[in-house]
């Protein structure tokens, strides 16, 4: 998050019609060098250009003050992720290719998803510890998703292609909620063990490169 602050007075200085252009611009870029050619900096989407690109999305979406209904924000969401689904299964189906390419972040279709999800969570005001704790299990999903589980998922799901399209999509719903399920699971293990080591890390440091703040 090193690049917060930049991006942060970037949305502070510029007007609305500057902010869509730079916000349309690095959209192209993303998924352009990334979904379409395959750029190894930025292939899948897991990079520093790609976070700074939903960042800036969200801060434009604030700065426009952009509102949509929750209901039709869900309808939105959910219809992206079945057609992408539909066409994971026929891209698995017809070229037997990773069908993982169409869930990269870099994919137009997950960036809407993510737009929704934004304009879903906008209009929710609440302080909530259960949303907090859920929400502090994305270190977990993408290590069991992109390191652990990954090739058993996509075997498993290649096993049901013959069986046509919505038995694919109800197992893909199953691994969906697994990998959240384990996911909190393994973050109530981790979060204690990692303040303990936190805390001594800390412990050790000169203290006055701990009371320094940026």
């Amino acid at each position: 998050m090193f690049f917060a602050p930049i991006c942060n007075s970037c949305l502070r200085n510029v007007d609305l019609k500057q902010m869509r252009v730079i916000v349309g611009l690095i959209v192209i870029l993303n998924v352009f060098s990334g979904f379409v050619l395959g750029y190894n900096a930025n292939s899948n989407g897991y990079s520093v250009i790609h976070l700074i690109m939903i960042y800036l999305i969200g801060g434009y979406i604030r700065k426009a003050d952009i509102n949509i209904k929750n209901n039709k924000c869900l309808i939105c969401y959910v219809t992206f992720a079945v057609v992408n689904a539909f066409l994971c299964y026929v891209y698995v189906k017809y070229t037997h290719g990773n069908g993982m390419y169409l869930y990269n972040y870099n994919n137009p279709i997950v960036i809407a998803q993510s737009v929704f999800v934004f304009l879903f969570f906008k209009n929710i005001h609440l302080e909530s510890k259960i949303v907090n704790r859920v929400a502090m299990t994305v270190v977990a999903v993408l290590l069991i998703q992109d390191v652990v589980l990954r090739d058993l998922m996509i075997e498993s799901l290649k096993s049901y292609l013959h069986e046509g399209y919505l038995k694919f999509l109800q197992y893909s719903a199953f691994w969906f909620i697994f990998f959240f399920t384990a996911a909190y699971l393994i973050e109530q293990l981790r979060i204690p063990i990692a303040n303990k080591m936190i805390d001594k890390i800390v412990g050790l440091l000169p203290k006055d490169l701990v009371s320094f703040k940026l």
